[in-house]
């Protein structure tokens, strides 16, 4: 009896074990029979970063303007195309000035009545006025008095206080000093200085340039207290000429005529007049000797060669 139960029991084991195979092996073969679905990959979107347009460079207004330039006071500045400049040299000045030469930039029709006889105000007031002076002496007060200042400048390297002129009575008005070694140099002066006439005036004011110029006069003064002049004893005359050299230089040029020597008629001295310190100095001169006939291997005109 017992036989029979145990081989009962295996009979259900076995039965039930493959059920479940049957029922696993079914749930396997449905799990694989249904169709997979693809998950679409997402497309890596790209951020093109903008590159920042470059900044336009604005062009220089002042590219096109005419340009002024004095040689003999030793400067230059821009001025707008539409307007026009009279220029007027004075010989003789006041008491500060030797003489001076004063420029007038201005509309066509404003400089036309400023060359009349009496030209008036006309109700208007000039829109720039510059002047440069050969100063005879110095001048002990440079600021601006009791008027107030309305800045200070570097202007090409010389020094300018700019002050505001109430007593003129214009809507603006500003007077301008260049100085340098307790003298004025240059001076601008506008009745307009407000609005867009007050850019016009800055931007003129900006293009200024000035580069110390060596005249006739100075040249001679020059020389005479550098290298000396001519006395009963030594020479008839010293000749002096002066010529525009590099980077701010000039070369001056002395020729000792009527030499009271035997063998040499003249010598001449060649040196190059630089600016410093606010003043011309003359550097180490190169020196030729012209000699009377006869007393030099053949040669005429001026040489390096001793006369004997």
């Amino acid at each position: 009896m017992k036989n029979s139960q145990k081989g009962f029991v295996n009979i259900v084991l076995v039965v039930v074990i493959v059920i479940l195979v049957g029922v696993v092996g079914y749930f396997a073969f449905v799990k694989k029979s249904e169709p997979v679905v693809q998950q679409p990959t997402p497309i890596p979107t790209t951020t093109q970063s903008k590159t920042p347009a470059p900044t336009p460079t604005p062009g220089d207004e002042t590219a096109n303007w005419k340009t002024y330039t004095n040689a003999e006071y030793g400067f230059e500045f821009k001025y707008p195309s539409n307007l026009e400049l009279n220029v007027v040299n004075v010989t003789s000045g006041s008491n500060f000035d030797k003489r001076y030469v004063s420029i007038t930039i201005d509309t066509p029709a404003k400089i036309a009545q400023m060359k009349q006889p009496n030209p008036g105000s006309g109700g208007t007031y000039l829109l720039f006025r510059f002047g440069a002076s050969e100063p005879k002496q110095k001048i002990s007060n440079l600021g601006c008095g009791t008027d107030p200042v309305l800045k200070t400048i570097n202007m090409s390297g010389v020094p300018a206080t700019m002050c505001d002129e109430q007593g003129m009575g214009s809507p603006g008005s500003m007077y301008l000093n260049f100085t340098r070694d307790n003298t004025i140099l240059f001076s601008a002066r506008s009745g307009l200085y407000s609005g867009s006439n007050k850019q016009i005036v800055d931007k003129i004011l900006a293009t200024f340039k000035n580069e110390p110029s060596l005249t006739q006069e100075q040249a001679q003064t020059l020389v005479l207290q550098t290298w000396g002049g001519c006395t009963p004893d030594s020479c008839s005359e010293v000749v002096v000429s002066v010529a525009k050299g590099e980077k701010n230089t000039y070369v001056v040029t002395a020729t000792y005529e009527g030499l009271r020597d035997d063998s040499t008629a003249a010598n001449r001295k060649v040196a190059v007049a630089s600016y410093m310190n606010g003043q011309w100095i003359l550097g180490q001169p190169t020196v030729t000797y012209a000699c009377y006939r006869g007393h030099v291997d053949g040669s005429q005109g001026f040489t390096s060669a001793l006369c004997i």
